[in-house]
């Protein structure tokens, strides 16, 4: 049997401290091909050990290709219960969201403020990586949002215009 079928496995038990400990596994290792799974797993659960175990290994994370991943999940509603950890997890793991930056400044517009303060801090994070295009399109979207905005979120997203404005 694979390493993977048999994490995934493992992943599906009844045991909690085999799912931990599976996590754990995949988190030392590295492996993302079971990223999808994990995730599908902080979804359901209830159990906050589980959670929690996920939410280390996702801060942990440090291959750039499963950014898509964690954005897609972001933006599924299944995931709304989590929303504000996946987001979280985002900037605390490091990983280059410059293409999903689009995703981000939604959040800050749209979502609860808490979530929006996640968002920005992603946002923070990404922006010094953008390219003179990319900061202009993304100014060019905030700017057309700023007036409408509360004042508590006017000032988090014209603290990101600042910063994007800095990148052009």
């Amino acid at each position: 049997m694979s390493e993977n079928k048999k994490y995934a496995q493992e992943l599906q038990s009844s045991d909690h401290n085999k799912v931990i400990a599976s996590i754990e596994k995949i988190r030392r290792t590295g492996n993302t091909g079971l990223l999808k799974d994990v995730l599908s797993l902080l979804c359901c659960t209830k159990d906050e050990n589980i959670k929690q175990t996920i939410m280390n290994l996702l801060d942990d994370l440090k291959d750039e290709s499963v950014s898509g991943i964690i954005v897609e999940s972001i933006n599924n509603k299944d995931f709304l219960q989590v929303k504000s950890e996946l987001i979280s997890s985002c900037w605390k793991s490091g990983l280059n969201f410059t293409d999903n930056l689009g995703t981000f400044m939604s959040i800050l517009i749209t979502d609860e403020l808490t979530i929006a303060i996640e968002a920005y801090s992603v946002l923070e994070n990404n922006i010094s990586e953008l390219n003179k295009t990319q900061a202009k399109k993304h100014t060019v979207f905030l700017k057309s949002k700023l007036q409408d905005l509360p004042p508590e979120r006017k000032a988090l997203a014209s603290d990101i215009l600042e910063m994007l404005i800095g990148r052009m």
